[in-house]
């Protein structure tokens, strides 16, 4: 079952896309061999792998409406953005989304960690340092939202922006969860991408080393270079 509360995350941040020299980056993520028992997936305009513990579907299969109605009701601090977040979301800029199901890591009972791929057009006029600017200040300003940084990165040789920051929300049951996200921002020939993991801050430095690992098989299909 896809996670409710791990859906909104995509949406505030495709929600914040708008209209700098890239500085230098702050790390490097290398292209690296898909292991054997990954899941290769081919999206239109990029290509990666999740491990075979991962579950994921496509955007045509979301529903965002419940979600985001009882979400917004108890955090009415989120509730415009996460209304032009679902206009994203329907107008089709979420391609997919993906959790980690592994039992081991799940056992601390909280969300299992998320990947959502998300995409808006490329005027050519955009860098990647612009739109995680944009996003920057979306988030500053943005109450609950907090710990926000940008940098630049490279992945598999692509020039990047990651962008992190912590949330913390109201759940259902009216307990407070804190949500650890990192977002990242590739642009090609005609789109650019936004890649967001989202998981528990209190699982944050167990799980650095496998997102890493998924984004070394990312390919974009129309490169820059």
């Amino acid at each position: 079952m896809l996670h409710r509360r791990a859906i909104l995350f995509l949406l505030l941040l495709l929600a914040a896309c708008s209209r700098a020299a890239t500085p230098a980056p702050v790390a490097t993520i290398p292209a690296a061999a898909t292991p054997a028992d990954w899941q290769a997936i081919e999206l239109e305009s990029l290509s990666l792998a999740l491990p075979p513990s991962w579950t994921y579907a496509v955007a045509d299969a979301i529903a965002p409406s419940p979600a985001l109605d009882e979400l917004a009701a108890r955090n009415p601090q989120l509730a415009a953005v996460a209304r032009e977040g679902e206009a994203a979301l329907r107008a089709g800029h979420v391609q997919l989304i993906a959790y980690d199901l592994d039992p081991a890591t799940l056992q601390d009972g909280m969300a299992p960690t998320s990947l959502h791929i998300g995409s808006q057009p490329n005027d050519t006029t955009l860098t990647a340092e612009q739109v995680a600017a944009a996003n920057e200040a979306q988030l500053r300003t943005t109450p609950g939202f907090r710990n926000v940084e940008r940098a630049a990165v490279t992945i598999a040789e692509t020039p990047a922006m990651r962008l992190t920051s912590t949330l913390t929300i109201t759940d259902t049951t009216g307990g407070a969860l804190t949500f650890h996200h990192e977002q990242y921002l590739l642009i090609d020939r005609t789109t650019v991408h936004i890649l967001s993991f989202t998981l528990p801050e209190t699982r944050r430095a167990q799980s650095g080393a496998l997102l890493d690992q998924i984004l070394a098989t990312v390919r974009l299909r129309e490169p820059l270079q």
